[in-house]
């Protein structure tokens, strides 16, 4: 079970990782298909094909299920076979079971279905057979195994309760940091077993009963509390190695839970809610879909309530990314399109435009274009003219943006480059 790899052990995919890998499978039918084909033609698992597509794609990784249109692909592809093996006649009727009842299926699953029984005589002996009134009911098996399914999973539920009732002083007084992980990953609705729909404390009460929840809540803000937690600049330089630190997920749910039960963050240190902010920064709309915009607002209250703390901030964040060369630099299209930065946002473009000319093409080109609406562009020129005497330190996309530049706003920076360029000759 999920939950007791993430009691167990601390390794897995974050939730905003698998998030990422079935916006690739949804956007990507090709390669999708392939990873399928490898899992549906696979003889040895138990229960055949039909396993195969009702368990193991859906709970494989997010985005493998297949939908109508996967199903037309390989029903067509097996239609298509000039023989037909014993496994591709039972992928067939699988398949076609797996779409559900036939007055329900739209015109291309029809065709795809009528193309196979005209072509094959194993394809039509199983679709009569798959028409024939049932003797097997499939709903029932189906509700069945749901039904062994959450008896086990309360089952596991216990467990886990026992474990964690083993440890509630610790776990309420914020020192036992394994079990506040896992039950922060809970209560942030990271694990699949629980209902994401439901508010935090709910979905956590679901899982390990009102006073371990009460208990663990009342933890992750004492954990906010200790002194040995890392400060914004640690968790940015540990961003360089593509890494987080552990205790990430319980000081994002202490900062929640504070602001869920209507306390003010002022009784929390500034540097830890620093810290929390920079981790919200780095999946800012992940964050809000899972705990409420309501939480980064009163982070950003405190840490951005002047111009100095917020420079200070942004700097922090922010520039630590470019001097990665980082490809997407998580929160500069929140600073560059914020009236609240404009202020000092101009002075830190340009600053990070001429210390950092290696940075990656797209962040370069986000501080151009938001440079390029300044009514004072005389520290942008100026910069062009230093980018065109060196365009061949830069990589190609880079030389691009900034020969596109010149000619924009400083057509002269280019002259050097082509007076000893000789004319052709006229015809």
């Amino acid at each position: 079970m999920v939950l007791d790899s993430h009691i167990e052990s601390r390794s897995g995919y974050r939730e905003e990782t698998q998030k990422r890998i079935q916006d690739y499978l949804q956007g990507n039918d090709v390669f999708r298909r392939e990873v399928q084909r490898v899992v549906i033609y696979d003889a040895s698992l138990d229960g055949g094909p039909w396993m195969a597509i009702v368990h193991e794609l859906s709970r494989a990784l997010p985005g493998l299920s297949l939908n109508v249109e996967d199903a037309v692909f390989f029903l067509n592809e097996i239609a298509q076979a000039t023989t037909l093996t014993a496994h591709q006649v039972a992928l067939w009727g699988d398949l076609v079971r797996a779409m559900g009842r036939s007055d329900r299926h739209d015109e291309n699953l029809k065709r795809a279905i009528a193309l196979g029984i005209q072509q094959h005589s194993e394809l039509a002996s199983s679709y009569e057979e798959i028409t024939r009134p049932p003797t097997r009911d499939y709903e029932a098996e189906e509700r069945k195994r749901q039904s062994r399914y959450k008896a086990k999973q309360h089952a596991n539920f216990r467990l886990h309760r026992e474990q964690f009732a083993k440890d509630i002083g610790p776990i309420s007084s914020g020192q036992h940091v394994g079990a506040l992980v896992s039950l922060a990953k809970g209560y942030l609705g990271r694990y699949s077993e629980l209902d994401n729909s439901a508010d935090p404390f709910t979905r956590l009460k679901e899982w390990v009963g009102e006073e371990i929840a009460g208990k663990a809540v009342q933890g992750f803000i004492m954990a906010l509390m200790r002194n040995d937690l890392p400060n914004l600049e640690k968790i940015c330089a540990v961003r360089a190695e593509g890494k987080h630190w552990t205790i990430e997920p319980v000081r994002l749910s202490g900062v929640a839970e504070i602001v869920r039960s209507g306390r003010s963050l002022d009784e929390v240190p500034e540097s830890v809610v620093r810290a929390v902010l920079g981790i919200w920064w780095d999946m800012p709309e992940f964050h809000s879909t899972k705990l409420g915009e309501d939480v980064e607002k009163a982070l950003e209250e405190v840490v951005l309530r002047d111009d100095q703390r917020a420079e200070e901030f942004v700097t922090t964040v922010i520039e630590s990314q470019f001097a990665l060369g980082k490809q997407h630099v998580s929160g500069l299209y929140r600073f560059l399109r914020d009236p609240h930065f404009l202020i000092f946002s101009p002075k830190l473009a340009i600053k990070w435009l001429e210390i950092y000319p290696k940075a990656s093409y797209s962040g370069q080109l986000e501080l151009l274009q938001f440079l390029l609406q300044r009514s004072d562009l005389t520290e942008l020129v100026a910069l062009v003219h230093k980018r065109a005497n060196g365009l061949d330190l830069l990589k190609e996309d880079c030389q691009r943006l900034w020969t596109a530049a010149a000619f924009c706003i400083a057509p002269f920076a280019m002259a050097d480059k082509f007076d000893n360029a000789k004319l052709l000759p006229k015809e």
